[in-house]
C-alpha cells in the first residue's frame, strides 16, 4: 500500500513538472543567460586592456536588455 502511494505521488509530481515546463518554457532555460560575474569580468578585461568606454557601455546595455527581455 505504501509503495502504491509513493508511486502515485511520484506520478503526480512528474505530471505537474511537465505542465510547468510547457507553461513556462523560458523559466527553465538557463543556456542563454549570462551571469553578472561574466559581465563584470568582461568589463574588467576591457578596462585593463585600456579598451574604449563605448565597449563597456555596450556590454552593460546588452546585459540590461537581456534582463528586460526575460
Amino acid at each position: 500500500m505504501k509503495v502504491l502511494a509513493i508511486c502515485l505521488i511520484a506520478l503526480i509530481a512528474a505530471a505537474n513538472g511537465m505542465t510547468m515546463l510547457e507553461r513556462y518554457p523560458s523559466a527553465f532555460n538557463f543556456s542563454k543567460k549570462r551571469s553578472i560575474m561574466s559581465v563584470m569580468a568582461q568589463v574588467e578585461a576591457t578596462i585593463k586592456a585600456n579598451g574604449p568606454l563605448d565597449a563597456i557601455t555596450r556590454v552593460l546595455d546588452e546585459y540590461e536588455n537581456e534582463i528586460h527581455a526575460e
